[in-house]
């Protein structure tokens, strides 16, 4: 027999771990570019921070559950409320990622924030798949004032097990019969869909800023990490003469082939098999290449990687894959940044396109979200011709913009 017992703590003013936040270039740079402490106090810190526990007790061992509710801040409108699962309450990363999403939506003028709903679960021995559906549904029980609204869109990430979000949904659909019924419309619940529009577009999206900063006749490129995202974007360079790809390489294998990697040596890349052509991962790293590819997880690149790293433009694909400091150490070394406030900005516009389909009731052709991507891009490479010099931090312009946004919108309401 399991047991659920519920606890509901409110947090007003919960502390950040900054040793933890001064690791994140974004929260360092705006800590650094925002004079006015009205606005620095509304975008570095979240507006609401909400904390449910539950306990789940069985004949054999408890288990407590928590959930954080976190809003980025009260001036959108409409937010696009992201559920996560966690193993542990990392209250910084579940800000980061709010911020994140607010700064791509601010930078590409879509009338949307961000918030995050993070269930921690355990990873203990004894916890199992069967006591998720009761912890969900009492947990979406406690935050449904929170999220279930009329300026709240829900989504999940789309990193979590497909059992697991089934159990989810299961638990909001449930929540909406009978009372809820009105509030449940605004759930975003085509995330197959999302993803594989996702696959097709990220890497023709990369390809095209990289044509953009890069402006000569060829691009010999280095990718980091081996794993499904780097094979993926290997093979869709090699169909492009305007790239050379020289190598790929992780921790415990590389490959390298100053010729340029061919469809033919994918096999045994994938397999880690060593050749001729397999090389010391730091002499890897110290290779001399036009573009550096980062597509790995968090902290996947460090600073004693990037002073040896020889590169003209490096290329984070992923959120929080590099430190501040590393990016410090590349841009004294002259190398362009590009980060993933831009490479990695398909998320939110998908999410909006899902929310314009919504809202007419239609779905979009595959050639209107083609214009539409399109559009968003143009408008992308239209704000660096506008505003970028020969020494500007993409980072820079972008963050600045957000900050312009957002004390506009607080001297609207402030006056």
């Amino acid at each position: 027999m399991i047991i659920i017992m519920e606890n509901i703590k409110i947090f007003s003013n919960l502390k950040f771990d900054i040793d933890t936040l001064s690791l994140d270039k974004v929260f360092v740079i705006l800590n650094q570019l925002i004079q006015d402490k009205d606005i620095l106090a509304i975008l570095i810190g979240p507006s609401k921070i909400i904390k449910n526990e539950v306990n789940i007790i069985n004949d054999k061992k408890n288990f407590l559950l928590e959930s954080i509710f976190l809003k980025h801040n009260y001036f959108n409108q409409t937010d696009i409320l992201t559920f996560h699962l966690l193993t542990q309450n990392n209250l910084e990363n579940l800000f980061l990622k709010s911020l994140y999403s607010s700064i791509r939506y601010s930078l590409f003028d879509i009338p949307f924030g961000s918030s995050s709903l993070g269930f921690v679960i355990p990873v203990e021995e004894g916890f199992n798949t069967s006591y998720y559906k009761e912890s969900f549904d009492s947990l979406l029980k406690k935050n449904i004032n929170n999220i279930m609204n009329e300026k709240n869109y829900l989504k999940i990430d789309e990193s979590i097990d497909g059992n697991i979000k089934e159990i989810f949904y299961r638990s909001v659909e449930n929540l909406e019969k009978p009372r809820f019924s009105t509030r449940f419309r605004y759930l975003l619940y085509d995330p197959f869909k999302k993803k594989i529009l996702k696959e097709k577009y990220e890497i023709s999206w990369l390809k095209n800023i990289l044509k953009y900063f890069y402006r000569k006749d060829k691009a010999r490129i280095l990718l980091h990490s081996i794993n499904t995202k780097s094979i993926d974007i290997l093979k869709e360079l090699l169909k492009d003469d305007f790239f050379m790809v020289i190598g790929i390489g992780e921790k415990n294998y590389a490959y390298f082939d100053l010729s340029g990697i061919k469809f033919r040596d994918i096999d045994s890349i994938e397999k880690r098999i060593e050749s001729k052509k397999s090389i010391d991962y730091v002499d890897f790293l110290k290779k001399d290449t036009d573009v550096f590819i980062e597509t790995g997880p968090e902290f996947n690149f460090n600073q004693t990687m990037a002073n040896i790293l020889n590169a003209t433009i490096f290329c984070e694909l992923s959120d929080f894959a590099v430190p501040y400091e590393a990016v410090k150490t590349l841009q004294k070394k002259k190398v362009k940044f590009l980060s993933s406030l831009i490479l990695n900005a398909l998320d939110e516009i998908l999410n909006y396109f899902e929310i314009i389909e919504r809202k007419r009731e239609e779905l979009m052709s595959n050639e209107e979200i083609d214009l539409r991507l399109e559009t968003y891009l143009k408008y992308l490479l239209n704000f660096f011709d506008s505003s970028l010099e020969n020494d500007d931090k993409t980072d820079e312009l972008i963050l600045n913009k957000f900050i312009g946004n957002y004390t506009k919108k607080l001297n609207l309401i402030c006056g």
